[in-house]
């Protein structure tokens, strides 16, 4: 009896520890989510772009992105050149512009929306 109820105890904490955990995706959508809802509230409805010597707009095609950038602006992200210095830098830039390539995606919507009932 003592063993069933210590099996039922670590089930129920390793249950709820999983739920407490965030799956990176989500964590993503999260950050993106409350970044929009930031900009939205300062009327600020500029693209990320990267700060290399070629603007970059992720997310964002080739053909779409003259009118893009004509419709919405653009602003920089920070840390995002085309040099880098060190390796683990590789990571960090593969999550800023998979940040960056949500986040123009979805602003772009609402830009578009926003203007056309200007």
């Amino acid at each position: 009896m003592k063993l069933l109820i210590w099996i039922f105890i670590a089930g129920f904490l390793s249950g709820c520890s999983k739920n407490n955990m965030a799956d990176p995706v989500e964590k993503a959508q999260t950050e993106v989510a409350l970044a929009i809802e930031k900009a939205m509230k300062k009327n600020d409805f500029r693209l990320y772009a990267s700060t290399g010597r070629q603007l970059v707009l992720p997310g964002i095609s080739g053909a779409g992105r003259k009118k893009a950038l004509a419709l919405c602006g653009h602003k920089p992200m920070k840390g995002t050149g085309d040099v880098l210095k060190q390796e683990k830098h590789r990571g960090e830039m593969k999550k800023k512009f998979a940040f960056m390539a949500e986040y123009n995606r979805r602003m772009l919507e609402i830009c578009q929306h926003k203007k056309a009932k200007a």
